[in-house]
């Protein structure tokens, strides 16, 4: 009967539902939208420039949370071309980087609130959501 046994399940790790956050990022074309999210709260997306200056001003909102105490997770949604530079980015400045599969972020949009219609607004969250919930994958330079 050793076909009928279950193999063994680990789940993957979480952030820490007191001291964690994580930043969910949607990645388009020229733009960036993040937001930060905890299990209480969260803060009002931010939209900026898929640059430098952009980069660095997503580095400044992860490093005011670092500094405040809490273990952030920043997690996207690989897009093909336009998420490497982010990647490369995050990766160089040791940011704890997960990305998460897009269809599981499709599937989970109408989990949330009962629509699949797409939202710039909506995607960090929906981003998120999986993060807390441990279906992501790790990210390695």
């Amino acid at each position: 009967m050793n076909s009928m046994r279950q193999k063994a399940y680990t789940r993957q790790e979480v952030p820490n539902h007191k001291t964690g956050i994580v930043v969910g990022i949607d990645v388009s074309k020229g733009k960036i939208n993040f937001a930060a999210f905890h299990p209480e709260w969260n803060t009002a997306t931010i939209q900026v420039r898929q640059n430098q200056a952009g980069f660095e001003e997503l580095k400044r909102f992860i490093e005011d949370f670092q500094d405040s105490g809490h273990q952030v997770w920043v997690g996207y949604e690989p897009t093909g071309p336009y998420s490497i530079c982010l990647r490369e980015f995050l990766l160089a400045n040791r940011c704890r980087t997960v990305q998460v599969n897009s269809y599981h972020s499709k599937r989970i949009k109408e989990v949330r609130d009962n629509s699949p219609l797409k939202s710039d607004d909506k995607d960090p969250g929906v981003i998120a959501d999986l993060i807390w919930q441990g279906c992501y994958q790790e990210v390695h330079a």
